[in-house]
């Protein structure tokens, strides 16, 4: 798609030509890449509503001060002014821009056990500096504020099993995800393989903190997992999830402590994941992004969250998390 018109207005704040601005087909935000003075660089535009700038400064904040404690991150690159967002009219049309980091995304078949080791330990480093590090300003919103089950009679209103099997995910995830105060953090919520780059040396760069929230910590260790296994559909799930949980959890206990919760919880958050995209595809997709893959994604998605389908089986998480 070509840029937006704000897009176009925007770019300049920050020194690139908008003639040379190319999306790279994200949902949620326009994403665009673009050649400026000091190297490739990201462009991104949010439209009126989906953050505040309260929001958007955290993101940034957190990322700065991941830069600075040596973890590979995406680097905010500053507007012309040096402030770190635009913002046009109000409600704000937000404009960031970042340095783009260094690699490439894999295809899930390219990913090796030691790829999966260098994963879990770019979370056990996220969730290490998050336990120590107190925000300079507003904070981002909750984890129970982003997710979006209390939408689901909006996307499928006259589907009741769907409604009655998302009612039962949200009972489960109140029952066994720890909330405590020790167990909740900044979290990335999105960490899966296309949001990390990978260099020729193996180096893995974390980007897209856009729906960073205070939540557990387990549910930020727990998402990789889901995308592990729901990327790769010519698998068994139970292998594709043991092939993936060995090195991952040895990389991410190299780097911080092991989130409270066990087995039912971490089942909780895979089936509240698979119920949040069922959900997110028909209400925050743009139409004009739909084509055959995604409707055929979102009616699976339905379907498995109506059957009470388990991402992974039970035995392969009491392997890894234990009882619970």
């Amino acid at each position: 798609m070509p840029p937006s018109a704000a897009a176009r207005r925007l770019a300049p704040r920050f020194g690139f030509d908008p003639d040379r601005l190319e999306d790279l087909g994200a949902f949620e935000s326009e994403v665009l890449a673009v050649d400026g003075a000091a190297g490739p660089a990201i462009l991104k535009v949010m439209a009126p509503g989906h953050r505040t700038p309260d929001e958007v400064r955290a993101e940034v904040d957190w990322l700065l001060a991941l830069r600075a404690a040596g973890v590979r991150v995406a680097r905010p690159l500053p507007a012309l002014d040096g402030t770190w967002l635009v913002l046009e009219d109000d409600p704000p049309t937000i404009a960031v821009a970042y340095e783009r980091a260094p690699g490439r995304h894999l295809p899930p078949d390219a990913w090796t056990p030691d790829l999966f080791r260098a994963h879990g330990e770019v979370v056990g480093r996220l969730q290490a500096h998050a336990r120590g590090w107190t925000p300079p300003g507003p904070r981002r919103r909750g984890w129970r504020e982003a997710h979006a089950l209390a939408r689901a009679p909006e996307a499928l209103p006259d589907d009741g099993d769907f409604l009655e099997a998302v009612a039962e995910v949200a009972a489960r995830v109140d029952a066994t995800v720890p909330e405590a105060p020790a167990d909740l953090g900044l979290v990335h919520t999105d960490l899966h393989a296309w949001n990390l780059l990978v260099d020729d040396a193996g180096r893995i760069t974390a980007i897209d903190f856009d729906d960073a929230v205070v939540g557990p910590y387990l549910y930020d260790l727990v998402i990789p997992l889901y995308y592990a296994v729901a990327t790769r559909l010519d698998r068994d799930p139970g292998e594709a999830a043991d092939a993936f949980l060995g090195p991952y959890l040895a990389g991410f206990d190299a780097r911080a402590p092991r989130p409270a919760g066990g087995a039912d919880a971490v089942a909780a958050i895979l089936a509240l994941r698979q119920a949040d995209l069922a959900i997110f595809v028909r209400l925050d997709v743009p139409e004009e992004r739909w084509d055959d893959g995604l409707r055929a994604a979102a009616v699976r998605l339905r379907d498995r969250t109506a059957a009470r389908h388990e991402v992974v089986p039970r035995e392969v998480l009491r392997a890894h998390f234990g009882e619970g």
